[in-house]
């Protein structure tokens, strides 16, 4: 009796091994991993929480830098002359701005003109007028003078910009009218205007006397700039003479004789 027992035991531990190492190859190769020891005294391992899953919606993509059309984009430089023709003239009488466009290689045309004005009595330019360069690259405006002034021009392009011409003066003589007179007779009314138009300004009368001038009338200029001077004589050599008496224009002569 005393064999059985044994017998039955060593069937059990057997049977358990046997079923011990037909579990261990059913594991996982991650199940067998062997997770290393903690070291006495060493902290516990943190559990790392699983990452979230990631929505499948894509997610905005950022807006591109807009990129400068060619038009918008200065990639050089350009400038121009500016020339009056003539620099002095009568008040109302034609006046010729012209100049040539100066323009680097990366340039190209039409070349746009912008044209600015000055007068005496501003604090800065107003533009007057626009033009385009012509195919060599020169310009014209025409325009009348009237008070004195400061002309200057800008050019560019498409892709090319740059300053300002250098500023070119333009003087402007009062222009002095006068009716005709049909018959002289002693004395003689002498009737005209000033242009441009002046109001409560001196206008005086002159005789040509001994090869010289001398001053013989004046009057004063009504709200429609028109005066009258009386001369004394007929066949005589008269002057009327608007003498300078503001920045705004230059001294007007004209002269006549009375028959």
């Amino acid at each position: 009796m005393t064999g059985k027992p044994i017998v039955v035991v060593l069937v059990c531990a057997l049977a358990a091994s046997f079923f011990v190492v037909t579990g261990a190859h059913a594991r996982s190769p991650h199940e067998l991993t062997a997770v290393p020891a903690a070291s006495p005294g060493s902290p516990s391992p943190t559990a790392v929480s699983p990452t979230p899953t990631q929505s499948s919606s894509p997610s905005p993509s950022p807006s591109p830098t807009p990129t400068p059309s060619p038009s918008s984009t200065v990639l050089g430089e350009v400038t121009t002359s500016i020339e009056p023709h003539p620099r002095t003239v009568r008040a109302g009488s034609p006046l010729e701005l012209a100049g040539t466009v100066h323009a680097g290689n990366v340039c190209f045309p039409p070349y746009t003109i912008s044209l600015q004005r000055r007068g005496v009595r501003s604090t800065g330019y107003k533009d007057i007028a626009t033009v385009i360069a012509g195919a060599d690259q020169s310009w014209t405006y025409k325009t009348a003078g009237r008070y004195n002034a400061s002309y200057r021009a800008f050019a560019q392009s498409a892709n090319c910009t740059g300053p300002p011409s250098d500023p070119a003066g333009v003087l402007v003589k009062a222009r002095i009218h006068l009716r005709k007179v049909p018959r002289c007779r002693s004395p003689q009314p002498v009737r005209g205007w000033v242009q441009p138009k002046r109001s409560r300004e001196r206008v005086v009368l002159q005789v040509r006397a001994r090869r010289r001038w001398r001053t013989i009338k004046a009057d004063a200029l009504n709200h429609k700039s028109r005066f009258t001077l009386i001369a004394p004589d007929c066949d005589f050599i008269y002057r009327i003479v608007w003498p300078v008496q503001d920045a705004r224009n230059e001294q007007g002569r004209l002269i006549f004789k009375l028959r």
